[in-house]
């Protein structure tokens, strides 16, 4: 593993705990007999635990789920902890509900959010546009040549004042992350936004984002 870093603050914290949520359906023993089940699940990623697993009917189902998920939250000490949630559970209750609960968030930011996603979107475009001193953009890069050539970059923002007018409960930052990796000889792009709730920071919004699928490989 090789990383380049810029701009990044003296201290970086990578040891906080990170909590994925994360919808899956289980795959039923066959087509003719039990129909896979598709759960919710809060993933401790440093521990290694599933700390609750709910089912629900669909996919469809998993947003009218995560009140009751958070829930099972509040019974931990998660001050500090940062919570990861995709695209699904990017919306301003479960923001407010992470932020009473005292932990940080990375929540994805797709089409979903329409408006927001347009702006978070400009604003990076904005800073691509311009001399790199003449910004806030802070990042980090990472390559992994040992099996696909994988690179990253994560590039944050903070949040306001543009985004002010969206209200976010908890928002102090957007990130970009911009990857690329070879497959079958042919290098894929993809670019990826993220709304957090702590400062300006590449390595700890990446760090999160990469560790948030731990549990597709670690659990499902």
């Amino acid at each position: 593993m090789r990383s380049r870093r810029q701009g990044l603050p003296e201290r970086v914290n990578l040891l906080r705990a990170v909590a994925d949520l994360n919808g899956k359906r289980l795959r039923g023993t066959s087509a003719h007999e039990v129909q896979g089940i598709h759960m919710v699940n809060v993933w401790a990623a440093r521990q290694g635990l599933c700390l609750s697993a709910q089912a629900v009917k669909g996919k469809q189902n998993e947003l009218s789920t995560l009140p009751s998920v958070l829930d099972t939250l509040a019974y931990l000490d998660v001050a500090g902890c940062i919570v990861t949630i995709d695209a699904m559970g990017t919306q301003r209750t479960v923001a407010r509900k992470l932020v009473a609960l005292q932990a940080q968030y990375v929540l994805a930011l797709k089409g979903n959010q329409d408006t927001l996603f347009e702006d978070v979107q400009e604003m990076f475009d904005d800073a691509s546009r311009r001399l790199f001193a003449d910004t806030a953009l802070l990042g980090v890069s990472t390559w992994d040549d040992r099996r696909r050539d994988e690179r990253r970059t994560c590039w944050v923002l903070p949040a306001s004042p543009d985004l002010d007018d969206h209200e976010w409960p908890g928002l102090q930052s957007v990130a970009l992350i911009e990857s690329s990796r070879l497959v079958k000889g042919k290098r894929v792009s993809q670019r990826r936004l993220f709304l957090c709730s702590f400062a300006p920071d590449p390595l700890t919004a990446l760090h999160a984002v990469r560790t948030h699928w731990q549990v597709e490989n670690s659990l499902h």
